[in-house]
């Protein structure tokens, strides 16, 4: 279902605000009965599979006394008492009653699904909502090499690039033909004169200097004054060339004036930013096929046997725990790209059910045969050093290992 064609409530900004009330909701009931303390909605949006399973709009996180209630009711002698348990039934009916419902994720997150029962087309924009909105939260802070799922959304969905804000669009464009091998530096967004890109492209003989202006309109077309204002920018500062970039049409006086002999501004639209993201993602998958090639596994956990700082660590679970051991083959500004390691068992309580383990780094063999696990891990700052969030697990954080055993239990 396009985007520009859905039915008004399942529009993105309704959708938005259902998300909005259901937390509001939440929160007024757990402070009218003294819960709201320590508590919070935290938006994660991550990719995952559209054909299966139910979106997370939102998770609730929370200790103490609404953590036992709500999100692992059931779990000690707090629901020995009739109270209690008519205030956990209540949250669960807010909830219900806005169209979700909460699923355990650990005994301090509770993800709210939307309600297949409730409204199957919701269901349905919620999915393609929340994809959204991943899309979006690759453009925001820095770009890397990794983002194919951006590069590769934009080569099937050029009609979307309207969605994104003006901003993000400049960002995009910017990305991509740095992707073209340019050095690209990105205006201010404002006061900028007219020019948002100033492309340089290293040459033999001298530098080629590219001003580019970046519009992103809906349905406005360009008008024979803004190609002239560029045209005027790049005269200026005694530039080499100017380009356009829109997601909107150029009026006949613009196509014009921008074919002049002594102006040559090159003008792009919306099917060629798609073919630009096709191209990129393109040679992100050749490299990424690459970096994940048997010599460079091997020399990556050469690396990792003399120096562990390239192994990362999650703890996960629970009614249980487990750990995961990856190991990073490529690192950028926000991303990384890691293989998962086997785990090696150090000790354990007889039965294998408790114990403590390390990442096994002895047989290449076994690392080899996990190479279709390798995936994107985002940067995250903490404090002076970074950790890694797993973008295709909700919440899967890694730290840098600690070279410790790390514990594992059973429930």
């Amino acid at each position: 279902m396009s985007a520009h064609n859905v039915i008004p409530q399942y529009c993105d900004e309704q959708l938005e605000e259902r998300i909005n009330k259901l937390e509001i909701a939440v929160e007024t009931w757990a402070k009218q009965n003294d819960l709201w303390y320590d508590a919070c909605f935290r938006r994660v949006v991550k990719s995952f599979d559209m054909e299966t399973g139910a979106p997370t709009v939102t998770t609730l996180l929370a200790g103490g006394l609404l953590a036992e209630l709500v999100i692992h009711p059931g779990i000690g002698a707090i629901h020995d008492t009739h109270e209690a348990q008519w205030l956990s039934d209540e949250c669960e009916r807010i909830i219900d009653s806005h169209g979700f419902y909460g699923e355990t994720f650990d005994e301090t997150r509770l993800n709210i699904i939307p309600l297949e029962q409730k409204d199957t087309l919701v269901l349905e924009r919620f999915k393609e909502y929340m994809r959204w909105k991943w899309i979006c939260s690759l453009i925001q802070g820095d770009f890397d090499a990794l983002n194919s799922d951006l590069y590769e959304h934009f080569s099937k969905n050029s009609d979307q690039l309207t969605r994104l804000s003006w901003r993000e669009f400049e960002m995009l464009v910017s990305e991509l033909l740095q992707a073209q091998g340019f050095e690209a530096e990105l205006g201010p967004g404002h006061t900028d004169g007219g020019v948002d890109i100033r492309l340089l492209q290293r040459d033999p003989i001298g530098d080629i200097l590219t001003l580019v202006q970046v519009k992103r309109y809906v349905n406005n077309p360009i008008r024979l004054q803004a190609v002239q204002a560029l045209h005027g920018a790049k005269e200026a500062e005694g530039a080499d060339n100017s380009m356009f970039v829109t997601t909107s049409r150029y009026l006949r006086s613009a196509t014009t004036f921008a074919s002049r002999e002594k102006v040559q501004m090159e003008l792009y639209v919306s099917d060629d930013v798609r073919k630009w993201c096709a191209d990129a993602n393109a040679g992100i998958i050749e490299e990424k096929a690459r970096i994940i090639s048997e010599d460079e596994v091997r020399r990556a956990l050469t690396r990792a046997r003399q120096n562990p700082k390239t192994i990362m660590h999650a703890q996960c679970g629970y009614t249980m725990q487990y750990n995961k051991f990856s190991l990073v083959l490529k690192e950028s500004a926000s991303s990384g790209l890691a293989i998962d390691l086997p785990s090696l068992m150090v000790q354990h309580d007889g039965y294998m059910q408790a114990g403590t383990e390390v990442p096994d780094l002895r047989d290449i063999r076994k690392v080899l045969q996990r190479r279709d696990t390798t995936r994107r891990l985002k940067k995250l700052p903490r404090d002076s050093s970074f950790a890694f969030c797993d973008v295709n697990e909700e919440m899967d954080f890694y730290e840098p290992w600690n070279q410790e055993p790390a514990r594992f239990y059973s429930d």
